[in-house]
């Protein structure tokens, strides 16, 4: 009877590290939001000149066993908000990701985010793995996350990365 709850006591205790390591996401702030990832994801900062002026980047990235979690966010100078809305920048983007990754697109649906007007692009590869990418615009700031996994279904960590994301 000892040894059987013995058992059980190691059992509940493996079960709840394993539900906590789940749960131990790393909430990273990103510029007009919060995203959280598996882990500590790498972080890079880029600088680059475009025809509308200077774009700077912020770059969060995880990429675990083929699955590949992108956050990234740009401050768009006054000029690009003045010709193109935010419906445009969206569609711009998802086009842009899509034709750059070389793939497919699935789907293209506009979604809230925190109460903001957001899109959402899905995509697949030509070696059958999926992306998805999410589009939102919070004052002169464009927010993107994007997931690229392999196989047909789509991972839970896909999914709690995506509802992981918030803006201010």
């Amino acid at each position: 009877m000892l040894l059987t709850c013995a058992r059980v006591f190691v059992v509940t205790l493996l079960l709840a590290t394993f539900a906590m390591a789940d749960d131990a996401w790393t909430e990273c702030k990103v510029s007009q939001g919060k995203v959280s990832f598996p882990s500590t994801p790498s972080y890079k900062l880029s600088t680059d000149k475009s025809p509308v002026g200077t774009l700077t980047t912020h770059n969060w990235e995880y990429n675990s066993q083929g699955l590949h979690l992108v956050a990234n966010t740009v401050k768009l100078p006054s000029v690009a908000l003045i010709f193109a809305g935010p419906e445009d920048i969206y569609q711009d983007a998802a086009d842009a990701l899509v034709q750059d990754a070389r793939a497919k697109q699935l789907s293209y649906e506009k979604v809230q985010i925190s109460g903001h007007d957001g899109a959402q692009v899905t995509y697949q590869f030509s070696d059958g793995s999926y992306g998805r990418a999410r589009f939102v615009l919070v004052d002169d700031t464009l927010l993107t996350t994007v997931a690229t996994w392999p196989g047909s279904g789509t991972p839970q960590q896909v999914d709690k990365f995506f509802a992981s994301l918030a803006t201010k």
